[in-house]
């Protein structure tokens, strides 16, 4: 974070608590150790702090240091999860229980059921049919407006 964001993390402490003796001997020093930290991550937890805590905080108790590894550690994460939900491992290849896997299964089964138990077969078909309609229609106007 930049000198100007820790002195606004400075000015909320100082806000928010009486006590807190902002000196600029503090200010400077204060400064000088939130500049590594993340600064709207480490206002977030100080916010949460300031409505849960009575005392002043340290800066050990909001400040949110995201270096490199963090950063990249963080991203690693987010796209294994994003891969996770967009290929999820096939159920026969896994090492379930075969209970559980059956149990799944059914779930499954059931789920799948109840999403098109509303629907007559006359309701799904003309489902369909217009599906189809709608799709040749946007077909015809991305031909229309130079889409391939």
């Amino acid at each position: 974070m930049n000198r100007f964001e820790a002195i606004e993390l400075l000015q909320l402490i100082n806000d928010v608590y009486p006590q807190f003796e902002l000196t600029e001997q503090k200010a400077t020093t204060w400064v000088e150790l939130l500049k590594d930290g993340h600064f709207q991550k480490s206002k977030e937890a100080l916010l949460t702090y300031v409505k849960n805590k009575k005392f002043p905080p340290t800066i050990a108790d909001f400040l949110v240091i995201e270096n490199d590894v963090t950063h990249k550690t963080t991203e690693l994460i987010k796209q294994m999860r994003t891969e996770r939900i967009l290929n999820p491992p096939i159920l026969e290849e896994t090492n379930l229980p075969v209970d559980l896997k059956e149990a799944i299964l059914d779930y499954r089964k059931k789920k799948t059921a109840k999403q098109h138990a509303h629907l007559t077969d006359k309701q799904l078909t003309e489902r369909k049919a217009l599906l189809k309609k709608q799709s040749e229609l946007l077909l015809e106007r991305e031909k229309a407006y130079g889409g391939h």
